[in-house]
């Protein structure tokens, strides 16, 4: 049985989670989705940059990561230069601690950016930085 939006908003979280998907509001929905995306383009992101024999720093985004707040989602150093990466989808916002973070590494010297793509990540880290 599929409840009606406005029935869900009224139940409490840890009840709703009981429904399983059939429990998550529109909204949750589409947030879980969201995080899918992000979670796979990392992923070949990753992938990618274990082909070319680049070694990755990559914290799971399934649980509550214990890295520093704000820390790039990739970090890794190809060519001597360290790259700090945020991975985004297009409806991605970067949070004020995760801008904070890049905005220092970048002042050490790292090359820091946030991506929306692959094909975006690849011509940025594999065809020049500006």
């Amino acid at each position: 049985m599929i409840l009606p939006e406005h029935v869900l908003r009224c139940v409490a979280p840890e009840d709703r989670a009981k429904l399983g998907k059939a429990g998550l509001t529109a909204a949750e929905a589409a947030d879980k989705c969201a995080a899918r995306a992000e979670r796979n383009l990392q992923s070949e992101m990753v992938q990618y940059l274990n082909y070319q024999g680049i070694a990755v720093l990559w914290h799971r985004t399934d649980k509550k990561s214990h890295a520093t707040v704000g820390w790039p989602d990739l970090t890794f150093c190809k060519d001597g230069v360290p790259w700090g990466i945020e991975v985004k989808t297009d409806a991605g916002r970067v949070r004020p601690e995760q801008h904070e973070c890049m905005r220092q590494m970048a002042m050490n010297g790292w090359q820091v950016a946030v991506v929306r793509s692959f094909q975006e990540f690849h011509k940025l880290v594999f065809q020049g930085y500006e």
